[in-house]
């Protein structure tokens, strides 16, 4: 009589342990290309949204802004001297702007930054913090002040918020004032509204919390405005020497930063009107 074969146990063991090692190395890979094709798919999203969002913003800038004629500069055979009026290196079409958003109450210009964008104001502070001047949904969204600052930017500290974007886009240069070298280079912005236009004279930048006191745009008298001018000026990371007084109106930009968990940083500037439009706003 032949002998049976005898199955052995531990053979029968590594074959389920082989199996079992296939099928979750085979599940493991799976999962990993599920979060590359995801990834991708997420990177190809931000990359079209950064795109729309500068295509969207260059093709207004071009049809609706134009470099400005030098100012006037006196004439060195005139005895008696002009006066030297300063005008912003952009010129905006606000009647344009007008018929494309009536939310738009300005326009933000920095010399060789990215900053050359609209400002708007909605109905609430959610409005445009992801939509386009022209209501297009983009994760960049728009640069716009806070919806309880007054449109002609009156407020006493009228605050502008932008996102910091990946591609530079946006206010993420913002965060540059960090360096007093980039601080130098960059001390005014230029702000041009339909009645005024401004030089944003640069006098603090620092970071703080998202709900800190920088945000605080209305205040109970000058005493508590001063107080609050001098601890702006306190927390700067760049020494800018200039003075602020409770006569002046105040420009907060704000973006992200990430330093910490809701961290923000300011760039707060003295509003000066410059031109000849109008007499500015009321101190």
């Amino acid at each position: 009589m032949a002998d049976k074969k005898i199955k052995d146990p531990s053979a029968n063991k590594e074959a389920k342990n082989g199996a079992l090692k296939r099928g979750l190395l085979i599940a493991l890979v799976a999962v990993c290309l599920v979060i590359f094709l995801f990834s991708g798919y997420k990177l190809a999203n931000s990359v079209r949204s950064y795109r729309e969002s500068r295509e969207a913003y260059d093709s207004l800038s071009g049809k609706v802004t134009a470099t400005a004629a030098p100012s006037s500069v006196p004439d060195p055979e005139v005895s008696a001297e002009p006066d030297v009026i300063e005008y912003p290196p952009k010129e905006v079409d606000f009647d344009k702007l007008n018929d494309i958003n009536k939310d738009i109450i300005g326009w933000l210009y920095s010399e060789n930054t990215v900053i050359d964008y609209p400002v708007l104001i909605g109905e609430d502070n959610d409005d445009y913090i992801y939509t386009l001047y022209d209501g297009t949904y983009n994760a960049g969204g728009s640069l716009f002040a806070n919806c309880l600052n007054q449109r002609d930017f009156s407020s006493r500290n009228t605050i502008i918020y932008g996102h910091n974007m990946l591609d530079g886009s946006m206010f993420r240069s913002l965060t540059s004032y960090k360096d007093p070298k980039y601080y130098n280079e960059h001390k005014t912005l230029y702000l041009m509204t339909p009645d005024q236009d401004y030089k944003l004279v640069v006098f603090s930048a620092y970071i703080t919390d998202y709900d800190s006191d920088a945000y605080t745009i209305t205040f109970n008298d000058d005493n508590a405005f001063r107080s609050y001018l001098d601890k702006c000026s306190g927390n700067s990371l760049v020494e800018t020497g200039v003075s602020v007084d409770v006569k002046d109106n105040i420009v907060t930009l704000s973006t992200c930063t990430y330093e910490y968990n809701d961290a923000r940083f300011v760039v707060q500037c003295k509003l000066v009107p410059i031109g000849d439009k109008g007499l500015g706003n009321d101190k």
